[in-house]
C-alpha cells in the first residue's frame, strides 16, 4: 500500500509539473494578412493557445459549429481590421476555420489538437476509456469499456483527494458540481494498481 501511494503521488506531481511547465511554452501565433492564414495548418497539444493577429485587411476567424459542424467546439471572432484574437483549445480533434470575407478565394485554416492528457502507467497502457465532456461543468460521463476497474479517485492540483467512488458499472455519471473550477487528475484503479490516469478540466 505504501509503494502504491508513492507511485500515485509521483504520477500526480509529474503530470501537474508538466502542465505548469509546458503551458507557458504553448502559445502559437498565426498571421492574418493578404487573404491567408500563415501558417494555415497547425498541430498543437490540448491546452495550447493560438493567437491570430490581423495585420492587414478585413478578416475574421470563423470556426463556429454552425459553419463546421464537425469541429469539437466553436471558436471565432467578428469581421474587422487590426484585431488580435486568441483561443485556448482544450478538446482534442480537428478544427476547420475560415475567413468569411475571403472564403471563396481559399482563405481557410486547420488546427489539429493532439491529446497530451493521458498518462501511461507501468501497469496498463490501455487508452480506450472515455471521459466526456472534457472540459466539464457539472457532470462527467465515464465509459470504462470493460476494464477491470474497482475505484475512481480525482485529485486536485496539489494532490488532495476531492472525489472517490467504487465502480459498479461500465457506464457512470459522476456528479462533480461541488468541486471548484480548475485542473484535476482522475485515476482509475484496480486493487492497488493505477490502470488509467488523465487530466481533467472543470469550467
Amino acid at each position: 500500500m505504501k509503494n502504491y501511494n508513492i507511485v500515485q503521488g509521483v504520477l500526480i506531481i509529474l503530470l501537474f509539473w508538466n502542465i505548469q511547465f509546458s503551458k507557458a511554452q504553448t502559445k502559437h501565433n498565426i498571421q492574418v494578412s493578404n487573404s491567408e492564414f500563415s501558417p494555415s495548418l497547425l498541430t498543437i497539444e490540448d491546452g495550447d493557445t493560438i493567437v491570430w493577429s490581423n495585420s492587414a485587411g478585413f478578416h475574421n476567424v470563423n470556426g463556429q459549429n454552425s459553419t463546421y459542424p464537425n469541429n469539437p467546439t466553436s471558436f471565432g471572432n467578428s469581421l474587422g481590421t487590426g484585431w488580435t484574437y486568441s483561443f485556448v483549445f482544450t478538446t482534442t480533434g480537428t478544427y476547420d476555420y475560415r475567413c468569411d470575407a475571403h472564403f471563396s478565394s481559399g482563405m481557410t485554416g486547420k488546427v489539429i489538437v493532439n491529446n497530451t492528457s493521458y498518462v501511461e502507467t507501468k501497469y496498463n497502457k490501455n487508452k480506450s476509456t472515455l471521459f466526456y465532456p472534457n472540459p466539464f461543468t457539472k457532470e462527467l460521463m465515464l465509459n470504462i469499456n470493460g476494464l477491470q476497474i474497482s475505484n475512481i479517485n480525482i485529485y486536485s492540483s496539489i494532490g488532495s483527494l476531492v472525489y472517490s467512488r467504487r465502480v459498479d458499472s461500465n457506464n457512470l455519471v459522476l456528479d462533480l458540481e461541488m468541486i471548484p473550477v480548475g485542473i484535476y487528475i482522475i485515476n482509475l484503479t484496480s486493487d492497488n494498481d493505477i490502470l488509467y490516469s488523465r487530466k481533467l478540466f472543470k469550467e
